[in-house]
């Protein structure tokens, strides 16, 4: 899509019809940004992917756009519908505030955070793709995280 607008729910339907006559063993649908949840028809979108038994992800910040009430009370439709077929992947650029943020923008750490944590307590599959920066290597980078969630998320680590 070149058009340089949101993928419309019309749109997802004519490519989930072309998988399905093309026969294309498609298993799930992937949907990414910008921020997906910008998309005015993204929980339609969603719905229209999982009621066609794919599983959906979806790649977000877990920020502003998916804490809005709508956007909350769509994800929580869709997650007692179809469970854990909806997953969430969170792009986390940094398990410490101040690398997160120079990367994102002042305070969007914690925004990330508020998203996950919310994600979290309504039992919404979410991972999370981090990554290695500023010469870190992937074993300090893994230890950082694994502290993070420790710290934020421990009470649900049989989740």
């Amino acid at each position: 899509n070149h058009r340089l607008v949101y993928l419309t729910l019309a749109d997802v339907r004519s490519y989930l019809e072309e998988i399905a006559e093309q026969d294309l063993g498609t298993q799930q649908i992937g949907i990414t940004g910008g921020e997906p949840f910008m998309n005015p028809d993204i929980i339609a979108i969603l719905n229209a992917a999982l009621a066609r038994g794919y599983s959906a992800l979806v790649l977000t910040n877990a920020m502003l756009p998916m804490m809005r009430k709508r956007v909350q009370t769509g994800l929580l439709d869709l997650q007692a519908r179809y469970g854990d077929r909806l997953t969430l992947r969170v792009s986390l650029d940094h398990h410490s505030a101040a690398l997160h943020d120079a990367e994102r923008g002042k305070g969007s750490f914690a925004r990330s955070l508020k998203g996950m944590e919310w994600l979290r307590d309504q039992r919404i599959k979410t991972t999370v793709a981090g990554r290695t920066t500023w010469g870190e290597s992937e074993s300090d980078a893994r230890h950082g995280y694994a502290q993070l969630y420790l710290k934020k998320y421990y009470k649900y680590q049989n989740y």
